[in-house]
């Protein structure tokens, strides 16, 4: 993920999950953040989808995987 011109590796997300009779939905909340530049506490941050600005993201990987 590139958010504001650096580069992070996805760690984890933190999501919602609603359940219903057609299937189940779920709804990010959090992106858990690995910055490699740094080494210290600076190292993991998150991306917050209601506070941070997604018009910052400029690459984001998708990646499925089938069960």
């Amino acid at each position: 993920m590139v958010w504001s011109g650096h580069l992070y590796v996805v760690d984890g997300v933190i999501f919602d999950e609603w359940r219903s009779c057609d299937g189940s939905m779920y709804m990010i909340k959090k992106l858990l953040l690995v910055d490699t530049r740094f080494s210290d506490q600076r190292r993991y941050v998150s991306f917050d989808r209601q506070t941070d600005d997604w018009g910052k993201v400029t690459e984001l990987l998708s990646l499925a995987i089938a069960r």
